[in-house]
């Protein structure tokens, strides 16, 4: 009878086990079925996932550079990341204001040039006003107080502030105005304008904006917001957006291949883009906007920089990933239905309906790249995506978070 059981929970085991190793495999056909379905679309081209998991890193890469040449793009070819750049400039400002270059808080503008102007707005009054309902109407009779909230014109006009900027809460538009509005003919101008785009005429154009909505009562994601921040960090310093980020960021996580601007003889593989129909594009290139989104870089930087958002090298950069991280407005929208919420850049959404496991998350793209980055830090587990198509990745990026967790708790009952 001992033999029996015995035998008994060694096979068992055995299921366990052999069923902890499967998973594995599955999980990885299942990223083999999610990529080729991508590039098999025909107005998709390459595709680079990289994945970190149970400590370990993993690199998959799917496609062509293009429909002239078959070359399989991999971990070290550089792609445009759009607005996933934020997250570098918001975590740039915070490692800034840990060094008491400013408080985050702190009005832009005392800064800045003194004839920088950037727009004012006056405060919120709130005030309780009672209601006394009309004794021949529906609602019952008596006084009812209520809060209401308006611009106070007598109020001291005051200026946005690092971290407004940095929550997608200042008040500043989208992009530039004119730029990214859809026509009656439903075409989008997506063009290669940011490239002219000075920090002169940056400014220029900042100066004859109208906020539209007081600071801290809305979010909108802003592309412009966010390169107002990277040029006051650049004033700041005196150093260029791109010295300044190569110094106190991305040469400490040694992400030797993450750039603004590549010179023209470079010996790395530089991957064309590809628009929503699949016709190749010319790349985009930034000068005052590339703060929000002028980034181009390779998979194996993206998985240092996300190594490092999980495991921070020293506490400097502990303290900075953390703050950047936290939660600090919410967001009115849910990807894919998820309750949603920001930080400095990050977004934070859970990883499905039945899981409160958060995901913190950004996307970007540009006129012929899209892009992902997604981590669970209860679990250390990430996902990163470049495409050289204007095709989202997003729930790609999703959903193999869930076959990671889904993986994560399979062996977890295994352990046990």
């Amino acid at each position: 009878m001992k033999n029996i059981l015995k035998k008994s929970l060694i096979f068992s085991l055995l299921l366990l086990f052999s069923g902890g190793i499967f998973s594995q495999k599955t999980m990885a056909e299942h990223v083999d079925n999610l990529g080729n379905k991508y590039v098999k679309k025909r107005k998709n081209h390459g595709l680079v996932i990289g994945i970190i998991h149970a400590n370990e890193t993993s690199v998959k890469a799917f496609g062509e550079m293009s429909r002239t040449d078959k070359t399989i793009p991999n971990a070290n070819s550089i792609f445009e990341i759009g607005a996933v750049t934020s997250v570098f400039t918001t975590t740039l400002m915070q490692l800034q204001a840990d060094q008491n270059k400013f408080q985050s808080h702190d009005p832009v503008s005392i800064y800045l040039d003194i004839e920088t102007n950037i727009p004012a707005y006056h405060p919120l009054k709130c005030v309780n006003v009672n209601l006394v309902p009309d004794i021949h109407g529906s609602e019952p009779v008596g006084e009812r107080e209520i809060y209401r909230c308006y611009e106070d014109p007598m109020g001291k006009p005051e200026c946005i502030t690092f971290c407004d900027l940095a929550t997608h809460i200042s008040g500043l538009p989208h992009s530039p105005k004119g730029w990214f509005k859809w026509k009656a003919i439903g075409r989008n101008r997506l063009g290669n304008d940011f490239k002219d785009f000075t920090i002169k005429k940056y400014f220029t154009r900042l100066q004859g904006l109208k906020l539209e909505y007081v600071p801290g009562t809305k979010y909108i994601h802003s592309d412009f917001g966010i390169a107002l921040l990277g040029n006051a960090l650049s004033e700041i310093s005196g150093l260029s957006y791109e010295q300044l980020l190569t110094q106190e960021l991305l040469k400490p996580l040694g992400m030797e291949n993450t750039r603004v601007t590549f010179p023209q003889n470079t010996d790395l593989q530089i991957v064309p883009g590809h628009n929503r129909k699949g016709k190749q594009v010319a790349p985009w290139n930034f000068d005052a906007m590339a703060p929000a989104a002028g980034l181009k870089t390779s998979m194996n930087d993206l998985l240092a920089f996300v190594k490092a958002n999980l495991n921070p090298p020293n506490q400097k950069f502990e303290n900075a990933f953390a703050e950047v991280q936290q939660n600090k407005v919410n967001v009115m929208f849910g990807k894919g239905g998820r309750v949603t919420s920001m930080g400095y850049g990050w977004y934070t959404s859970t990883l499905t309906e039945k899981s409160n496991l958060p995901v913190v998350w950004i996307n970007g793209g540009t006129g012929g790249f899209r892009s992902f980055i997604g981590f669970i830090k209860d679990t250390n587990t990430a996902v990163v995506i470049l495409s050289n198509s204007a095709n989202g990745v997003d729930e790609m990026g999703f959903e193999i978070l869930k076959i990671l967790n889904a993986q994560t708790k399979k062996k977890a009952i295994v352990t046990k």
